[in-house]
C-alpha cells in the first residue's frame, strides 16, 4: 500500500485525514513540524524517501509549507506535494508549485475529492521516465520527424518542429501540452524535462500562437513568464521531390539547429 505522509499542526485535521486515507486502502502517517521530517520521529520503521505522497498544509505553527518543500527537493527526494490551504489565493498556490509542490487543494473538500487528488498525483510518481523511455522517445521522435519531412516535400508545405524546456513535472506537463496543441501534433519527452515537438502545416506565427497557449496552460508551474524554447521551420514547399531522398540530413540538419544530440548505439 502507498505510503502518505500527513503534515498538519492540527491533530484533529491529521486524526480526520488518516481516516479518510486507511478507509481507501493507503497507509498514512502524522508530522507537524520539518523537524518530524528531519529526525524521521513520524515513524519508527518507513523512512521519508520511502514515502509516496506528502498531503501537506500551508500554515504551521513555527513554519510554512514552504519550508518542508525546500527540505524535500534538498535531499533530492521525488516525492509528489500536494499543498492544502484555506486560503484561495493565486499567491499561494503559484508560490507553492514554484517552489515544488506538484499540486493543490483547496479547503474545505470532500473524501471524493481528496482521494481523487491523491491517486492522481501518486500516479505521477510511478511514471517518472528511466533512460530507456528517454531514448524510445528519441527514437521515435527521429522516425516520426523523418516521416512528417517526406511529407512535407511531397505535399509541398511548411513543417514547424520546437524544442521546450519544461519547468519540471514532465509527464504531467506533458499531458497539459496535448490538451492544447492539435491531433496532428506530436510532443516527445526526449530528455529530463525537455519535449521537441513536431507542428505539421505551421509556420512561425502559428508557433507563436501556439506557444502561448502552451504558456497558459502550464502557467502556474513557471518560474517566471519565459518559456525556453528553439525553434525551427522545415520549408518543404521550397523543395522538389527528388529532395525526399535527402530526408536523413533533413532531419540531423534540424536536430544540429535545435540542439538535439542522439544516443550512441552501442
Amino acid at each position: 500500500m502507498p505510503n502518505i505522509l500527513l503534515i498538519d499542526d492540527s491533530g484533529v485535521i491529521r486524526s480526520s485525514l488518516k481516516s479518510i486515507l486507511e478507509r481507501n486502502g493507503f497507509t498514512a502517517f502524522e508530522a507537524t513540524s520539518l523537524n518530524d521530517l528531519k529526525y524521521n520521529s513520524f515513524s519508527k520503521t518507513v523512512k521519508l524517501s520511502e514515502i509516496n505522497l506528502i498531503l501537506l498544509d500551508y500554515y504551521l505553527e513555527n513554519e510554512t509549507g514552504l519550508e518542508i518543500i525546500k527540505y524535500i527537493k534538498l535531499k533530492n527526494y521525488a516525492i509528489p506535494i500536494v499543498m492544502i490551504t484555506g486560503e484561495a489565493k493565486r499567491d499561494i498556490v503559484i508560490n507553492s508549485i514554484k517552489q515544488g509542490a506538484t499540486d493543490y487543494i483547496l479547503k474545505p473538500f470532500d473524501d471524493e475529492t481528496l482521494i481523487k487528488k491523491v491517486n492522481s498525483n501518486i500516479r505521477v510518481l510511478s511514471f517518472f521516465m528511466t533512460k530507456d523511455d528517454y531514448r524510445l522517445e528519441l527514437d521515435n521522435f527521429k522516425s516520426n520527424l523523418i516521416l512528417e519531412i517526406e511529407r512535407s516535400i511531397r505535399a509541398k508545405n511548411i513543417l514547424s518542429v520546437s524544442k521546450i524546456i519544461l519547468p519540471g513535472d514532465e509527464i504531467v506537463i506533458k499531458d497539459l501540452i496535448k490538451r492544447v496543441i492539435r491531433d496532428i501534433d506530436q510532443v516527445y519527452l526526449i530528455d529530463k524535462n525537455i519535449a521537441a515537438v513536431i507542428f505539421p502545416f505551421t509556420d512561425d506565427a502559428g508557433f507563436n500562437i501556439i506557444k502561448d497557449k502552451i504558456k497558459n496552460i502550464i502557467g502556474l508551474r513557471m518560474k517566471d513568464s519565459n518559456l525556453p524554447t528553439k525553434h525551427t521551420v522545415f520549408k518543404g514547399n521550397e523543395k522538389t521531390i527528388n529532395d525526399v531522398e535527402s530526408k536523413e540530413k533533413y532531419y540531423k540538419d534540424i536536430f544540429s539547429e535545435l540542439g538535439i544530440i542522439e544516443y550512441v548505439k552501442n
